[in-house]
């Protein structure tokens, strides 16, 4: 399983707002597909193995983390 931070960068990338304060989703145990990794992972299995995509999703992750200044709501 993807391990998320629940930072909230890449919610406030794409301006979701179901991130409350804090960064905390406000559906994150109901949260739509779109939003877990794993369930991704069905679109691009034929492509890539399970830990590729989860080292690119984490290279995703730390983008938006260091550019978070500019992710503001």
């Amino acid at each position: 399983m993807f391990n998320c931070e629940q930072c909230g960068s890449c919610c406030k990338a794409v301006k979701c707002n179901l991130l409350i304060k804090e960064n905390i989703c406000s559906i994150y145990n109901k949260r739509p597909d779109i939003c877990r990794v794993d369930i991704q992972y069905n679109k691009v299995k034929m492509t890539m193995s399970l830990v590729s995509w989860y080292k690119l999703n984490k290279k995703c992750c730390l983008i938006l983390q260091s550019k978070n200044i500019f992710l503001r709501k």
